[in-house]
């Protein structure tokens, strides 16, 4: 299994990036993310134990998903929502992509 989950945030992207980035780094955190092992503050993505995190960014937006038939969804957006329109409403898009053995194990 493949999952990747869209967002967004109320936040200016490299806030939104400090907090994951800061979330990360607390005791027994299931966030693969740390300053430690991120190569900011110029990188396009932040990748780590098969979690890649991207966002959008000027002249580069995140491309839409393919659109798959028996696909689960579990968002506060509509069922018809696309990435464009989450991007239209409320701004910088984020995609977090989770390795497929990770979805397996209990924290």
């Amino acid at each position: 299994m493949r999952v990747t989950a869209y967002y967004s945030s109320p936040l200016p992207p490299a806030e939104t990036i400090g907090r994951i980035l800061d979330a990360g780094e607390q005791p027994l955190s299931p966030i693969p993310f740390t300053r430690a092992n991120t190569p900011l503050p110029s990188a396009d993505e932040i990748a780590h134990a098969g979690h890649i995190l991207t966002w959008d960014r000027p002249g580069q937006p995140l491309t839409e998903p393919e659109r798959l038939t028996g696909v689960y969804r579990y968002v506060r957006e509509p069922a018809s929502s696309s990435v464009g329109e989450i991007r239209r409403q409320r701004g910088i898009v984020f995609a977090l992509a989770l390795p497929s053995d990770y979805y397996y194990r209990m924290p």
